[in-house]
């Protein structure tokens, strides 16, 4: 199916994505996405500690990204979760000191970013039962020199993404 982007937000099985068809009708469905944010080598045992103890998955593994203020190249731990259930395991996660990549960054612009769509764009879609495929029609454009660079800003010291 072909369509414009029109709409996502977090439902509990992932993104729901709404998207106006090229013959004009509204279709949504649901993206089994689970959105990442790190947490700081210093901190990673108290977040292991904490991912264990909640009531839904917490995927984990290391990786390494680069800090947006500094350029440094961190080790970080890298936790996946389901969208409804980020916020309140960050927030525990802030409580308990540990510093916070990512976490910050509001779900739907994370969605996006991830999935390397935009709204209104025009998509192709493969459906396979609730699972959705976004394709993009055109070739992806190259990232500006900043984008790149850049794979996360530092959590604890900005109130939302592009603040400091």
């Amino acid at each position: 199916m072909e369509g414009w982007l029109f709409d996502a937000y977090p439902v509990s099985g992932g993104m729901r994505v709404w998207v106006i068809a090229a013959d004009g009708a509204c279709r949504s469905f649901v993206d089994p996405w689970s959105p990442a944010f790190y947490a700081g080598a210093c901190g990673a045992r108290a977040a292991l500690s904490l991912a264990q103890k909640a009531p839904f998955l917490v995927s984990t593994a290391w990786t390494e990204k680069r800090e947006l203020f500094s350029g440094e190249t961190l080790p970080v731990m890298e936790l996946r979760v389901p969208p409804l259930a980020r916020d309140a395991l960050a927030a525990r996660l802030r409580d308990a000191d540990v510093p916070l990549y990512g976490a910050d960054i509001h779900l739907v612009q994370a969605y996006h970013y991830e999935r390397g769509h935009f709204p209104l764009a025009r998509c192709a879609f493969e459906l396979d039962g609730v699972l959705v495929r976004v394709r993009d029609r055109r070739r992806a454009r190259p990232q500006p020199r900043a984008a790149r660079q850049a794979d996360f800003g530092h959590g604890r010291h900005r109130a939302r993404a592009g603040r400091r």
